[in-house]
Order: structure tokens, then sequence, then C-alpha cells
């Protein structure tokens, strides 16, 4: 019999599409990095509702830190109103990823309590939901934060970055109408958020 490949000891299930299926790669790398426990384990997760179709590398962190808390690595409580969103680099840094801005706002509006984030600019959302938006460095600095080890003070990333004369004053942005604009949800979405 054959030695089971990577891919074998790593199934994800509850119909992810590829960018889904890519992340082992790069939550594999992540756990060596930490130099977690997982020779010969095999780690199946399941993403649930499994009738629906999960896209995008949203899930990567908060993989992460659910494979770490399963093999016993990480004893900190994860509570039902915290939320982890973020794609991973191969050395465990949090990065922002495409339709991060409508992920982050879709977990606002669910109440989460504190939500953990790449290291973005949070101007951008809103502040009248009670949620805490805490920008994360790398799943080091999430876990470290986690466990009530540091506060985060890390630089951050604007979302969208305008030359000078691409500036919209508030005033100008509160008269933009969209109702003629087909298409581009997320553009219009996030243009509604700065007003």
């Amino acid at each position: 019999m054959n030695a089971r490949t990577d891919k074998e000891l790593f199934v994800i299930v509850g119909l992810p599409d590829a960018s889904v299926k890519e992340l082992i790669e790069r939550v594999w790398s992540a756990l060596f990095e930490r130099n977690a426990d997982i020779h010969d384990k095999k780690i199946t997760v399941n993403l649930s509702p499994p009738e629906f179709k999960k896209t995008g590398p949203g899930y990567d962190a908060a993989m992460v830190i659910a494979i770490l808390k399963s093999i016993g690595e990480l004893s900190v409580e994860i509570q039902e109103d915290q939320c982890i969103i973020g794609a991973i680099s191969l050395n465990g840094e949090l990065q922002p990823f495409e339709g991060m801005i409508p992920v982050i706002t879709n977990a606002m509006k669910l109440r989460f309590k504190q939500i953990y984030i790449p290291p973005i600019d949070t101007n951008l959302f809103p502040t009248t939901l009670e949620t805490e938006l805490i920008p994360t460095s790398s799943i080091s600095a999430l876990i470290s934060h986690l466990q009530g080890q540091m506060t985060l003070e890390i630089p951050l990333t604007p979302v969208i970055e305008l030359r000078e004369d691409q500036q919209l004053k508030k005033e100008e942005l509160s008269q933009i109408d969209f109702q003629d604009i087909i298409g581009h949800a997320e553009a219009k979405r996030a243009l509604k958020l700065l007003r």
C-alpha cells in the first residue's frame, strides 16, 4: 500500500470551489511554520452548510486556528460572537483578498462582536454597528491576541488607494446617484459605506 500524500491527509468537504481547495498549500505551510504536530494526521475540514458553494481565500486564517485547536496545540476558546476572516501567505501573514469588503460587512451585519481581519484601514467600514474590527498581521499575532498576550499595533494598509486628484470630498460623494449604474455591486457598496 502506498503512503498517503499531503493532499490525501488534508481534505475539505462542503462544496469548496477551486480557490478554497488551493488554501490547502497555504494552511499546510502556516502549520509547518508553527511547528505544529501534524505528521501522519488526517485532517478533514467540513465547511457548513454543505449545500452552499464556498468561494474565495477568506477561510485561510480561521482554518489554521480551527486545526490548531483540534490537534490540541491551541487551548484558547473561540466565542460564538468572534469571527476570523483573512487569506494567509505561505509564511502565515494575513493578507487582504478580492471580495473582502462585502465579506467583512456581512459579518458585521451578522452581529459578530469581534472580527479579526488582515491589516487594513478600518475607516472604510461603518461604526454604527457594535463590532470591533481587529486588524491582525499574522497567525502568530492573531493567536497571541486571542490568548490575551498582546495589544495589536500594526501599520494599516488602505483598502482603496486614490491619487490626490481622484479623491472625492464627502459632499460630492453624498450626491452621487448609483441608480443608472448596472453591475459593480462591490464597488457601489464600498462607496456607499464612505458616505
